[in-house]
């Protein structure tokens, strides 16, 4: 507890260019247990970064519980996190990216994504009595914007068009623009080439992991006491499942799992969402080949495999 304390001031004293705002800390750890004082150290590291400016105050917060959410998926970028903020937060993603470094002291930037710096700042985030009304978010909040993000990214390319310049598109016919459909994938030339410049990272992203979002709302959902608004809320996120659903986008989605060599993920993905979420997929469009949980899936899966 003491190096990782001693890791994060560092590191937060290097990201402050100062030494005001570590007085008052000390002055309330020299009295704390080890936890306690982590929890004053990382609360005073994101109260810096989201006091900066009036939207930091709403962005930060979805930051620490989008990377407490993703430590379940894989890290995710800071182009995807600014694609996944509600549509409207009108942030670019220069500021996305300013915030997460002042976040640098308990959130590390690495080649894949942002993480925590240490277990101990997921253990905080994903605590409300350890973060605090101002920093702590519901999981079935973040789980919410996460998961219809997801969807509207793969329906539209962006949750919000002013705020990305160049908006990716979203999912489409032969995405990746190949020349024959005759072809496996391990016959194109340049299949890595065209499915990075092609697919958006934000769109990658919501493909592998909707339904993983999906889910884990559900589960946040079923602990709720508020009957009326979980109903409402639940029920708006089900009839945008089985828009996706039941429409040719979700061929597309399996389009992009076969080019991005995650084709595979589908099965469970489907079998997920209809086992934990009360979202039956009996309702997929009639072409998806895993509708009812049988196994002619192997047969797509073996014919696109690289």
């Amino acid at each position: 507890g003491l190096f990782i304390w001693l890791d994060t001031m560092i590191a937060f004293i290097a990201s402050e260019g100062s030494l005001d705002a570590v007085e008052a800390i000390l002055g309330q750890t020299a009295r704390s247990e080890a936890e306690a004082s982590l929890d004053v150290l990382y609360r005073a590291v994101v109260k810096s970064a989201a006091e900066k400016t009036k939207a930091s105050k709403v962005v930060v917060p979805l930051i620490i519980g989008f990377v407490v959410a993703s430590s379940s998926t894989q890290p995710m970028t800071p182009r995807v996190i600014h694609a996944l903020l509600t549509s409207s937060l009108l942030v670019t993603l220069e500021d996305v990216e300013l915030m997460l470094a002042r976040l640098s002291a308990i959130l590390v930037r690495r080649d894949h994504g942002i993480e925590a710096a240490h277990t101990s700042t997921l253990d905080f985030g994903a605590d409300k009595k350890r973060c605090g009304d101002e920093i702590w978010l519901p999981p079935v909040y973040v789980q919410q914007i996460m998961a219809t993000g997801c969807l509207e990214i793969m329906a539209h390319g962006t949750r919000n068009g002013k705020r990305q310049r160049e908006a990716p598109l979203g999912l489409h016919f032969n995405i990746c623009n190949l020349d024959s459909s005759n072809l496996m994938n391990s016959e194109v030339a340049d299949l890595d080439q065209r499915v990075a410049s092609r697919i958006s990272s934000e769109l990658l992203y919501c493909t592998l992991f909707w339904a993983k979002h999906v889910v884990d709302y559900s589960v946040a959902v079923d602990s709720l006491e508020q009957e009326t608004s979980r109903n409402a809320d639940a029920s708006e996120l089900s009839q945008m499942v089985a828009n996706f659903l039941q429409t040719e986008r979700s061929l597309y989605w399996l389009e992009v799992l076969s080019l991005s060599g995650n084709l595979r993920r589908a099965n469970d993905a489907l079998a997920d969402v209809n086992k934990h979420s009360h979202l039956p997929v009996s309702f997929c469009h009639s072409n998806v080949p895993m509708c009812t949980h049988k196994c002619g899936f192997r047969r797509l899966s073996v014919r696109s495999r690289r």
